[in-house]
């Protein structure tokens, strides 16, 4: 029978100092850890001055007796501690990529898309560049601020002039107006004119050019403030040093022989509106006279006044020679009387004999290059037949019909022979046709309306019919004419 373990006995408890168990002095080593605990004497040498060491002995994954001294690291502490990691990588990313640049620059209340653009902004007289602006920094340029010298009440950005060249002379002395058209629709703003050569052409406050006492060439410049800036060439052809004509010396006395000119040949009245024509040379007070006073009426000193529709004849009688002049009033309404039989001489295709023809390209190029014309490009095929429709139904020797598709329509110039005289009436509707529509809105433009209004002709000599828009319509005319 085994014998009863009594108190005396009974094993003694060790408390292990490794992981805190305790155990009992049976066994020669911790069973939990596997540590034995060291001997007194083990701490009296020097070589244990430090703690204990451990053995290499297992470490228990769970304690069994509730100590709870033998766990490892909890797999959820590890992730926790990746997810800080990472989410203080995360932001040191931000504050250097997306903070530290707008702290930088000054810009942290907001992106700096949301300025106001430039052009909007309309500085307080008071305006001052901030105190605290470090010195080193430029102000802005001034190009930057162009509302400091733009006027209060321009909405304006931009603007078009009605023409961009033109000719006086002593011919058409009367000023010339150049128009401006405000971008956008309805906006407003001011120009300042200015004349590269006032000898030449002059201009004032409201864009009306005169010719000056120098012939040649001018630019006259259009300004807004805020910088934009367009320019007409303007040719002055005013000769200087009195009267044209010619000098004879015969037996030691000299007699000047002056020719005698209208600063008009043909022009048109609107409604209420009035004209002088002068006369060029004269040594004698000339005479007017006009054919029809139901449709205007002249005065003594050659101011014709529009009175009704239709067109009439001015006559002037000076120095023994008479000079004439049509006046039109509302043309464009009354054009079709333009081509009765006593307008139009039947007669003169005899006077050229049958084999002798006019060059129309020679003439052509004779005259573009005396007057400036815009860029023109022939009209041929469907082209022609958009712009003068029916003209390629006509059976015609030479055909010239230069244009211009451009919607700024500053003038257009067309020569044409016809095979069959009956064709002749034919093609000046034709052509009438197309200075109606652009009279009536297809020219768009102020000034090109102006234009196309008044310095717009269409003549016949024979079979050759010419239509011209031309600033210089009335010297071109002469030229046709002269060719016959």
């Amino acid at each position: 029978m085994a014998s009863k373990r009594t108190r005396a006995n009974k094993p003694e408890m060790i408390h292990c100092p490794y992981c805190g168990e305790d155990y009992s002095s049976t066994y020669k080593h911790c069973p939990f850890c596997d540590e034995v605990e060291p001997a007194e004497d083990d701490y009296q040498t020097d070589e244990y001055d430090e703690a204990p060491r451990s053995r290499g002995g297992k470490r228990l994954v769970t304690n069994t007796r509730g100590g709870g001294y033998g766990g490892g690291t909890s797999p959820l502490k590890i992730i926790g501690t990746v997810v800080s990691l990472a989410l203080i990588v995360a932001a040191v990313i931000i504050v250097i990529t997306i903070i530290r640049p707008l702290v930088a620059k000054g810009d942290v209340d907001g992106p700096a898309d949301n300025t106001t653009p430039v052009e909007s902004v309309t500085p307080t007289p008071d305006a001052s560049p901030s105190e605290t602006e470090p010195a080193g920094e430029s102000t802005p340029p001034v190009a930057e601020t162009p509302g400091d010298t733009i006027p209060e009440g321009q909405t304006a950005t931009g603007f078009t002039l009605s023409k961009s060249e033109f000719t006086l002379s002593d011919k058409w002395p009367n000023p010339i107006t150049l128009t401006v058209t405000f971008i956008p629709d309805g906006s407003a703003g001011k120009i300042t004119w200015s004349s590269s050569d006032p000898e030449v052409v002059s201009v004032d406050e409201n864009g009306k050019v005169s010719h000056g006492s120098k012939q040649g060439s001018a630019t006259i410049t259009a300004t807004m403030p805020g910088g934009v800036t367009h320019t007409c060439l303007v040719h002055n052809s005013v000769t200087t040093g009195g009267p044209t004509g010619s000098t004879t010396t015969s037996g030691g006395s000299t007699t000047t022989t002056t020719s005698l000119s209208l600063n008009r040949t043909d022009f048109t009245l609107e409604a209420g509106q009035a004209f002088q024509v002068k006369v060029s040379g004269p040594s004698s007070p000339p005479t007017w006279s006009i054919g029809n006073t139901a449709v205007a009426t002249v005065s003594g000193d050659g101011t014709v006044k529009h009175v009704g529709k239709g067109q009439t004849t001015l006559t002037c009688t000076v120095d023994g020679k008479t000079l004439t002049c049509i006046v039109r009033c509302n043309w464009k309404t009354q054009e079709k009387p333009e081509e009765k039989p006593a307008e139009k001489p039947e007669e003169k295709p005899e006077e050229k004999p049958a084999d002798e023809s006019v060059d129309l390209k020679a003439f052509y190029d004779a005259t573009i290059a005396a007057h400036t014309f815009q860029t023109l490009q022939e009209f041929t095929g469907d082209v022609l037949e958009t712009y003068y429709p029916g003209m390629g139904d006509i059976d015609t020797k030479q055909c010239l019909v230069m244009g211009t598709m451009m919607s700024m329509n500053n003038g257009e110039f067309c020569l044409v022979e016809v095979t069959n005289s009956a064709d002749v009436d034919t093609v000046k509707g034709i052509f009438q046709s197309r200075i109606d529509y652009m009279v009536e809105g297809g020219a768009w433009y102020p000034g090109p309306t102006e234009l196309w209004t008044n310095s717009s002709r269409v003549v016949s000599n024979g079979n050759y019919v010419m239509m011209v828009v031309h600033e210089d319509c009335d010297t071109i005319v002469d030229e046709f004419n002269a060719l016959f």
